[in-house]
């Protein structure tokens, strides 16, 4: 239905509405991009109270909570080449199960390398083979196309492909204990070649490390080696040692790490009791910039262990995961729904070094939002 009376708020969010009759109504508010009083822009916030009301006297104290709904309707909202000449695409929301398959030249579909960021909201797809001048593309969320793309390379095409490494090392460059050194290329490897990469341990060149690819990603490399604590390592990439999908060879590049101390990291088991068993949740750890580290869903008593996490102060929320599917989902105001309820646990976890923490989160019931 569409509002028959509208009242703008002042800079404090208070409105007020007179001379109202005495019958049912519902309430919506909509913080604006455009004021055109209609909710039609999807990063507009919108709101509503999910309970009618009924005028027969002055009312006040009628608070909403505004939200960001997700996009409907799944889209690609951006499209380009990007230097270094691979496909990038973003959507308007998290894609899940995405896929992309090349429907003209159609020829070029088997040699694409695709690339999903963790979040699921943008692509990059490279291919092995830039002779064409146009390509098709269609865009898929569990194995159904939602939408097509074509785009178009300039008439004099100009790539910058430049090999850059990123690795597996914390900012002072320290390796987490009783792990691989992850290589992480910036664009897709052919192949490498061992002879021209040094590794060294305080200064004295080693031999007995081994280096595989990873079979899921064309960007890694493995570097295997047992590290010890108290060692400074440099490895080196020498001219040459790398060659990407299109043949280019790495310029030198070289880093200096540490592994890390295992006194550094800390155990957390964390003792989950949860209200209903006919209802699902999520836990979450969170580290000391409230960014979520970890995800649990959960829907019985359990035991969530969290092993070898850096020490410092963590956080739990409880995400009380409505439709079952493993994630927070916001609302809807077509649909009339509020986003999902989230409940925080009060208290800050401190792990400290050489110590097995363990927590006790007792879940409350979900409140009843009016």
């Amino acid at each position: 239905k569409k509002p028959s009376i509208f009242a703008t708020t002042d800079t404090s969010g208070n409105f007020s509405l007179n001379n109202l009759h005495a019958e049912d109504y519902h309430i919506y508010a909509v913080k604006e991009d455009n004021p055109n009083k209609v909710y039609d822009n999807e990063k507009e916030l919108g709101g509503f109270l999910k309970a009618s009301i009924h005028l027969n006297k002055d009312t006040s104290n009628i608070h909403l909570s505004l939200f960001k709904q997700d996009p409907e309707k799944l889209r690609v909202v951006d499209r380009r080449f990007d230097l270094d000449g691979k496909l990038f695409f973003t959507f308007n929301k998290p894609v899940e199960n995405p896929s992309v398959r090349v429907i003209d030249p159609a020829a070029l579909n088997s040699q694409k390398i695709v690339d999903i960021n963790p979040t699921r909201d943008t692509i990059g797809v490279y291919m092995r083979s830039m002779d064409f001048d146009s390509i098709k593309v269609a865009m898929i969320q569990n194995n159904k196309p939602f939408d097509t793309v074509t785009l178009r390379k300039a008439r004099k095409e100009s790539y910058e492909r430049i090999i850059k490494l990123q690795y597996n090392i914390s900012p002072d460059r320290k390796l987490q204990p009783n792990t691989d050194l992850v290589v992480t290329s910036s664009i897709p490897l052919q192949n490498f070649d061992q002879s021209l990469i040094a590794l060294s341990e305080d200064s004295v060149r080693i031999s007995n490390f081994k280096i595989t690819r990873d079979t899921a990603n064309t960007h890694k490399l493995f570097i295997k080696y047992p590290w010890k604590q108290n060692s400074q390592y440099q490895l080196v990439f020498n001219d040459d040692a790398l060659t990407d999908i299109y043949g280019d060879k790495s310029k030198k590049l070289a880093t200096l790490f540490q592994p890390d101390k295992t006194e550094n990291y800390g155990q957390l088991a964390v003792k989950v009791s949860i209200p209903d068993t006919s209802k699902a949740y999520v836990v979450e750890l969170l580290n000391s910039e409230k960014k979520v580290v970890h995800s649990d869903p959960v829907t019985n008593k359990t035991t969530l262990n969290y092993k070898n996490y850096r020490i410092g102060k963590y956080y739990i929320r409880v995400v009380y995961d409505t439709n079952k599917n493993g994630k927070w989902d916001s609302g809807n105001v077509k649909q009339r729904q509020y986003p999902e309820n989230i409940w925080q646990y009060s208290k800050e976890i401190v792990l400290r070094s050489n110590w097995d923490a363990e927590e006790t989160l007792d879940i409350p019931k979900e409140p009843i939002v009016p």
